[in-house]
């Protein structure tokens, strides 16, 4: 049997797999998991809480025409006010049909 992940956030065992993320320069991916009580994203493998996805999206980065226009507006509002909702941000990042999460390669 294999041993549920619970949310970092709220401890709950009901989530949904998002995405796989690709470790950038090898064929290695993480799982992400949105919980399906309090909306956080988590590594599925770690249980550790995960924000600002758009930092992690390379469509946003190298395909700004197939980035959601709402992240490309709220972005640098997020530079100068406290206000803007990150996890506002992360359900539109989560959503996208054309996500393309990469994470940094990891030093071995």
């Amino acid at each position: 049997m294999i041993e549920e992940m619970m949310c970092p956030s709220c401890f709950s065992i009901d989530s949904e797999h998002i995405y796989d993320a690709r470790i950038k320069n090898t064929d290695e991916s993480r799982p992400l998991y949105k919980c399906s009580q309090c909306g956080g994203f988590f590594w599925y493998d770690t249980g550790e809480k995960v924000q600002w996805l758009s930092q992690l999206c390379e469509t946003r980065w190298v395909n700004r025409k197939m980035c959601n226009r709402e992240v490309l507006t709220l972005f640098p509002n997020l530079l100068f006010k406290d206000s803007v909702n990150i996890e506002a941000l992360d359900k539109i990042c989560s959503e996208c049909p054309h996500k393309k999460f990469i994470l940094p390669a990891v030093n071995r």
